[in-house]
């Protein structure tokens, strides 16, 4: 309740109120290959969107992420990794 009070207290002193954005993620993933090297492929909204570890980074211990949203890239990075 405090945590919702002082939201909308935040949003009050907007000059644009907070706006609601809807979308659809369904995930890809056979069998954990991907999540097991914290990897995540998804489908928002048509788009096809693959999340990894930045280079230098793996796991639990990755400090930032890459995204990539071009289906030939997302196909590069998956197959390189012999997936």
């Amino acid at each position: 309740e405090e945590t919702a009070a002082i939201l909308a207290g935040l949003e009050k002193q907007l000059t644009c109120p907070l706006k609601t954005k809807v979308f659809t993620d369904s995930y890809f993933d056979e069998d954990l290959k991907l999540a097991s090297r914290d990897w995540w492929l998804r489908r928002r909204d048509q788009v096809w969107e693959l999340k990894s570890p930045a280079q230098g980074g793996t796991g639990a211990t990755a400090a930032a992420y890459e995204e990539r949203n071009q289906e030939e890239s997302i196909a590069d990075k998956i197959r390189g990794a012999g997936l």
